[in-house]
């Protein structure tokens, strides 16, 4: 009787925050088959819904876009500084780096103070590459994409990386796009 009394307690606890507790079920990895391949590290929805907000943090003039051109993406609009990032840790073997994402820009007054940086950091914020910057100066950039190697980085396996978006627009006509964003870790 003791135990039965136990158990209708468990479950009159453990039951309701079960059933109230967040899901994070959506933002994953795809699957690394093992040594020897390269493997994202990123984290993303599955299947292919690029920088959602489950997976990546969005501040200031940064909105996450599901329509339009080179959709999903990190839409930067409005004038201001705006910044998108994600965390994850460098676990799939290998010091060998990649990046690929998918860049769009139209900036009807072509100049260099709009600006968007892409960078890697440590988990405690500090950089460790900076990977490339996008000025207004083209005027347009129409969804360009972009496989670029981050090189050899022993010191980042094992660790939690970051990868930041930082955008900043002097005119708020201005917008800066980024989707596809995918790191890879490999061997070679």
């Amino acid at each position: 009787m003791r135990s039965i009394a136990r158990y209708l307690l468990i479950s009159a606890v453990l039951v309701p925050s079960l059933a109230t507790a967040p899901v994070f079920g959506s933002c994953g990895r795809t699957f690394c088959p093992g040594p020897g391949t390269t493997c994202e590290i990123s984290y993303d929805d599955q299947p292919n819904t690029s920088m959602s907000p489950s997976c990546w943090t969005y501040s200031g003039n940064a909105s996450h876009l599901t329509s339009g051109s080179c959709s999903p993406t990190a839409l930067f609009s409005g004038g201001g500084s705006g910044v998108v990032y994600q965390s994850f840790a460098a676990d799939h073997g290998g010091s060998y780096f990649y990046m690929d994402y998918v860049i769009d820009l139209n900036d009807p007054h072509a100049t260099w103070q709009d600006e968007l940086d892409i960078d890697i950091l440590d988990a405690g914020g500090y950089p460790l590459l900076h990977v490339a910057t996008y000025t207004g100066g083209p005027g347009t950039i129409s969804c360009e994409s972009h496989n670029i190697s981050l090189g050899y980085h022993p010191s980042w396996a094992g660790q939690t990386i970051k990868v930041q978006i930082s955008v900043y627009e002097a005119y708020s006509n201005v917008t800066f796009k980024l989707g596809g964003v995918h790191v890879w870790q490999g061997i070679s």
